[in-house]
């Protein structure tokens, strides 16, 4: 009885990876970077949390773009850390 259920239960683990490898992996491949080219003169953004990994990419991509882009961090130096690093 207990190896009974104990396949059950292992079946269902596995019917559940089944299941949710596939959303997981499409899910990944859809939720891909802006592709948007549209300039961006004229548009001032305030990005909070830019001074490292993804608001420093979106900081970078917006000022490629033409936006006029305010960092908003608390620390001084980091902000113009991350300044020199959207520049260059």
């Amino acid at each position: 009885m207990e190896e009974a259920t104990f396949l059950i239960a292992l079946f269902m683990v596995a019917l559940v990876i089944i299941i949710t490898l596939p959303i997981g992996v499409y899910e990944k491949s859809t939720n891909a970077v802006c592709l948007s080219r549209r300039r961006l003169e004229g548009k001032t953004m305030i990005v909070t949390g830019e001074t490292v990994g993804i608001g420093l990419m979106l900081s970078t991509d917006l000022a490629h773009r033409g936006a006029k882009v305010i960092i908003a961090c608390p620390f001084l130096v980091v902000g113009i850390e991350a300044r020199a690093k959207i520049i260059e």
